[in-house]
């Protein structure tokens, strides 16, 4: 809908689009729901599935309370800083 200004039949005409679209996607749902059910009780087992944001975040934030209680502090000092970016840009390309 990109007019302000829009015919009240236009306006419903996306409303349909967008419900239809809604609706396909619950639907997608529950037949991945379904699917998996079935998968489960035909002995399969699934690997629970990775949310790589959250390991890269409990990462992120070990090696930032690391940095703080100065675990990276050497001689010179930016050498220090330069081994911590680096464990972090290890952490962001490990979980990919």
């Amino acid at each position: 809908m990109d007019t302000c200004h829009l015919t009240f039949y236009v306006f419903l005409e996306e409303l349909k689009k967008f419900f239809r679209a809604e609706e396909d996607r619950r639907r997608e749902q529950q037949r991945t729901a379904i699917d998996h059910a079935a998968r489960i009780a035909n002995g399969e087992v699934i690997p629970p599935k990775r949310n790589i944001y959250r390991l890269r975040s409990a990462t992120l934030q070990v090696l930032c309370q690391n940095y703080q209680n100065q675990l990276y502090v050497t001689n010179p000092q930016n050498v220090g800083t330069i081994r911590f970016l680096s464990e972090v840009a290890d952490a962001l390309l490990q979980y990919q």
